[in-house]
């Protein structure tokens, strides 16, 4: 596209034009090794890193994903835009993409992309266009057909492991566009409150399951494997009691993971807290006796423990 044209729809759009090139500079950096860690939903949104709600929205995995939520952002957003303006365009968009990318982290594997997003700009519109003749025609039934469709589609090729979707994302964007929309539609009796209070509500339950029910709701594991990841990192920093911590509660959640008891026994050792390492380490080797460190640091420490429990009995 030729500068001048970018910079005229910049003018009209801006709103929607940053999104998209920021989705577009973020996955190309992504494709070409650079680390978008950093922008991944994960526990610590609850600890102060709250750009993480929405900054997973840029990142895609492929071009086929980076082109239908380009495309559809673009044609659903500057619909919007064009009528709401910038401000309240961003503000749909942020709830958007925390509430759709928050409810996949709580319930699935929490992905990345713009589909959230996509799918709450559609909700929106598909409310709006029986509700307010300004957008009539911004939904065509071909439209809504073909999107139910590749929800649809999306499910049935995670589920047979053709390809990754954030299935949830597109389900949860969808609701709370729907809502969006009953909320900016003309008003009618109680329904814009009822509607408002609705949303709000679903934004507050989807973070507040992310910050405390997750390891309970999740059908995929991922809670277990995010809190051992998040204990790497913390042995690496030298937060060994942070880690201790994270560690306790992934083993608490799927006991038979054994790589996580090794980790424990790291985390343990490194704290000064041997006897409690040794029953981690040969917990792991129990569960894998394939583990031989896990054997070999389990039998050393006992050994240990038991020399100074012979020393402790000898001294006068």
């Amino acid at each position: 596209m030729p500068a001048t044209a970018l910079l005229k729809l910049a003018e009209r759009f801006p709103v929607i034009v940053t999104l998209e090139l920021a989705a577009v500079v973020v996955t190309l950096w992504w494709w070409s090794g650079g680390n978008v860690e950093l922008l991944t939903v994960d526990a610590r949104i609850w600890q102060g890193q709250i750009w993480r709600l929405v900054s997973a929205a840029l990142p895609h995995y492929d071009m086929i994903h980076l082109a239908f939520n380009l495309s559809c952002v673009a044609v659903f957003g500057s619909r919007v835009e064009e009528v709401f303006g910038p401000l309240v365009t961003t503000a749909l968009l942020l709830v958007f993409a925390a509430g759709s990318m928050v409810a996949d982290y709580d319930l699935a594997d929490g992905g990345v992309g713009l589909s959230g997003v996509a799918y709450g700009l559609f909700g929106f519109l598909w409310v709006l266009a029986k509700r307010d003749r300004r957008f009539a025609d911004a939904i065509s039934p071909q439209t809504t057909q073909w999107l139910v469709l590749w929800l649809f589609l999306c499910i049935g090729l995670t589920y047979t492991g053709t390809w990754r979707v954030a299935n949830v994302a597109h389900a949860a964007g969808a609701g709370f566009g729907a809502l969006a929309g009953l909320v900016m539609a003309p008003p009618s009796g109680y329904r814009r409150p009822l509607a408002a209070a609705a949303l709000v509500a679903a934004l507050a339950a989807v973070l507040a399951a992310g910050a405390f029910a997750r390891p309970y709701i999740n059908f995929t594991g991922a809670a277990g494997r995010e809190l051992d990841k998040l204990a790497i990192q913390a042995i690496q920093r030298g937060d060994n009691q942070a880690a201790a911590d994270l560690l306790e509660r992934a083993v608490r959640l799927r006991p038979a993971r054994s790589e996580w008891w090794h980790n424990l026994g790291v985390a343990y050792h490194r704290q000064g807290r041997d006897r409690d390492a040794a029953r981690a380490f040969r917990r792991a080797y129990e569960l894998n006796p394939a583990d031989s460190e896990a054997r070999e640091a389990a039998e050393g420490l006992e050994t240990s423990a038991a020399m100074d429990d012979l020393l402790r009995e000898r001294s006068p």
